[in-house]
């Protein structure tokens, strides 16, 4: 059992870490890219992202508990189809509210040794080899996405 202490230690690190989460922006359509903004982030910071990105995010097995939140209205169109829209090595990443097209997969979690894993939410995935693959020893949530 633990002592009130330990609970009141607990819950003192959980205020803080979200105290510290951080938005940080990302315009697309004014030479911004999702993978620069990924470089920014720390556990639990959100990347807001806007207009239409043209690349494949690769998402590293160092990154945890980050968003990338395209609020319904941007988009990813990634080049060619030898690669992923988003690939996911990472553990516990959002991805919400984007549209996600061309590539080999819209979403691609791999990494049986670190587990990748995500919650892929309010997503539209089309026109892309595969819609999400997941690897083994990969895990996700999929939910209120549109994928054809």
């Amino acid at each position: 059992m633990r002592s009130a202490f330990s609970r009141c230690v607990a819950s003192l690190a959980l205020v803080v870490a979200a105290a510290e989460a951080a938005t940080v922006p990302v315009n697309c359509d004014t030479g911004g890219t999702i993978a620069e903004g990924v470089t920014k982030l720390k556990p639990g910071d959100t990347l807001l992202v806007t207009g239409t990105c043209r690349e494949n995010v690769v998402i590293p097995s160092d990154v945890l508990r980050i968003t990338l939140d395209g609020q319904g209205k941007a988009a990813i169109a990634a080049p060619g189809d030898t690669m992923d829209g988003i690939f996911i090595r990472g553990r516990e990443i959002v991805i919400r509210g984007l549209t996600i097209t061309g590539g080999r997969d819209g979403v691609h979690l791999s990494g049986a040794a670190a587990g990748a894993s995500a919650v892929i939410d309010g997503n539209t995935i089309h026109d892309t080899g595969r819609g999400i693959h997941l690897d083994s020893g990969s895990l996700a949530r999929i939910v209120n996405n549109r994928i054809y």
